[in-house]
């Protein structure tokens, strides 16, 4: 019999990156149980997608351990990008998503210039 995920993420956030404004930082809390209750012991991977606001998800492009509860998602355009998070275990049985959390990356502004002399 198949076990269903329950996916529990209670913790899912997005952080900017200081040096790249293109990037977000995706976190979450992995879940610890499955649908009917019973302890999770056979968890396989999360997969992280990504979607502009109202726009379908895709799964993101993901780092080299499989049970990170973090990934850095890079090269995000200007506008409102929208994440959320799926669990797979061994089976290959996934969760619903998680709650969507959303971060907004603004147009680069050039600095204004300094200095300025008038003789």
């Amino acid at each position: 019999m198949k076990k269903f995920l329950l996916l529990v993420i209670s913790l899912l956030t997005i952080s900017a990156v200081p040096a790249f404004a293109d990037s977000a930082i995706v976190s979450w809390t992995a879940p610890t149980a499955n649908t009917d209750g019973s302890a999770l012991t056979d968890l396989a991977s999360f997969t992280v997608r990504v979607g502009q606001q109202g726009q379908a998800k895709t799964p993101a492009p993901t780092g080299t351990d499989p049970l990170a509860t973090t990934l850095t998602v890079n090269g995000l355009s200007v506008g409102t990008w929208c994440f959320d998070v799926v669990a797979t275990n061994t089976s290959g049985v996934s969760s619903a998503p998680s709650a969507e959390a959303c971060k907004s990356i603004a147009p680069k502004t050039p600095a204004s210039p300094t200095s300025v002399v008038v003789k």
